[in-house]
Formats: structure tokens, C-alpha cells, sequence
């Protein structure tokens, strides 16, 4: 039976991709420090096609590398690495900006994912990680309700019972575990989901439903965060944290 959550990894559409890149490259133009004496470099992990990856690095003005464990959908091969994110294959303190765009839910080891983001990120780098809320309503990758609410043995029966696949093969993090487990990795967790939502809904291509919570009310959008499709995280590094290569 194949396992509809695959469908996603490496998503083709050209102009969805763009889209989502532009506000993106915004946010870490926003947050990112400034690097003199060369050009920033951007690592985009589990990058699939590499449509998003390369238009974030081109709207900051950085050098990239494309980094995904197979290279099935690969489009710009000039800048990719095979390699997995709980074990990168870079010298620690490299990246300046890092993307993990609907990536942890799919890793095994999410705290080990998060430890190497700290240690190949420059001091004072940061990372951009967007992810599925579990608390969401309708699980994105399977497109059932409630369905990371559940423990994961009735999950698993859910997605065989409809026929979506063998298994619930996604770990789709709280707000606050995914906080905790950054910070025991030494990075410090700013949630702009709330802000991602504002950026979103004011793009041409904005959905209804974003348009629509970006209006609502500051008590009401805090209260409706857990619930969001996604939540939205900036991750940054110490200023002060270098090692040896």
C-alpha cells in the first residue's frame, strides 16, 4: 500500500514552491545578523525539489547547499549533498541561516536533529523550522482529522482503515516540546507563527483561512495557535559558541 505522507516530500509545483519562499527570505532578512567580508551561506535540509531552498538563498543574497537523503526530485544538482540531518556531513560553525521546512516531523531522532543545527550553525546563525502543530485538526500528511491526537497505535489503524497507508509514519511535535528540546540543544526558540501568519496572509497568493486569522483578535490568535496547521520557530545560536572544526 503506498503511504500517502511520501507524496509530499518532493512536491513539484513551481509557483507554490516560490510563493512560500518569499516570505521566508523575509523573516531571515528580519532576524539574521549581518556578515561582512563575504557572502552569507544558507544549508536547507531536506530541501526535496530545491525550488524553495535556492529562492530563499537568492532573495538573501546567499550561497546555498541543498541537502536531502535521496535525490530523486533534485532540480539545481550543482548545490546538492546527499546527507541526513541527525548526521550532516559539514564542519561545525558553517551556516549562517538554516532551513528545516516540514522536515523534524519525519525524523526519528528530533533532538539529535536539533544538535546538529546547533553545532553547524555560525554563532549568532539561525535557523528557520516550520511543523506541523500536533494539536492540528486535520493532519496535512495523511489529511485526517484529528489523527496526531491519537495514541500511536489507534493512529496506525486510522491510516489503514482508510487506506492512506501501513502506518501513522509522522511525529508531529506540541509548541512547547519542540521549545524544550531546542533549548536543551543549546539554541534559543523564538515562535513567529504568529507573525508567519501576518507575513502569509498579506502575499498575493494568501489563503483564505490565513487571511482570515490574521484578523482575528491578539487573544484569540494566541488561543488559536495550538491548533494552527503549522507552527513556526526561529532557532538561534549563541553569539558567544564556537568550536574547532
Amino acid at each position: 500500500m503506498k503511504d500517502v505522507s511520501l507524496s509530499s516530500f518532493a512536491a513539484r509545483d513551481l509557483s507554490g514552491r516560490l510563493a512560500k519562499a518569499a516570505p521566508i527570505a523575509a523573516t531571515l532578512k528580519d532576524y539574521g545578523r549581518p556578515v561582512f567580508g563575504r557572502r552569507p551561506l544558507l544549508l536547507d535540509i531536506g530541501t526535496g525539489s530545491g525550488v524553495t531552498g535556492k529562492a530563499v538563498a537568492e532573495g538573501i543574497g546567499a550561497d546555498y547547499v541543498l541537502m536531502d537523503t535521496t535525490d530523486d526530485a533534485i532540480a539545481d544538482r550543482s548545490h546538492f549533498v546527499i546527507g541526513s540531518g541527525e548526521a550532516m556531513p559539514f564542519r561545525s560553525d558553517t551556516f549562517d541561516f538554516i532551513m528545516a521546512n516540514h522536515v523534524i516531523e519525519h525524523v526519528i531522532d528530533q533532538s539529535r536533529l536539533l544538535r546538529e543545527i546547533e553545532r553547524v550553525l555560525t554563532p549568532g546563525g539561525i535557523a528557520y523550522m516550520a511543523t506541523p502543530s500536533k494539536y492540528t485538526l486535520i493532519e496535512p500528511h495523511y489529511r485526517l482529522p484529528f489523527l496526531s491526537w491519537l495514541p500511536q497505535r489507534v493512529a496506525d489503524t486510522a491510516v489503514r482503515i482508510s487506506r492512506r497507508g501501513d502506518a501513522f509514519r509522522v511525529s508531529p511535535l506540541t509548541r512547547g516540546r519542540l521549545e524544550r528540546t531546542a533549548v536543551d540543544a543549546g539554541l534559543t526558540a523564538i515562535d513567529i507563527t504568529a507573525e508567519s501568519i501576518s507575513r502569509r496572509s498579506q502575499a498575493r497568493n494568501g489563503s483564505f483561512l490565513t487571511k482570515l486569522a490574521n484578523r482575528l483578535p491578539e487573544p484569540l490568535m494566541q488561543a488559536a495557535l495550538p491548533v494552527a496547521p503549522s507552527h513556526v520557530w526561529l532557532l538561534k545560536k549563541s553569539i558567544s559558541v564556537a568550536r574547532a572544526a
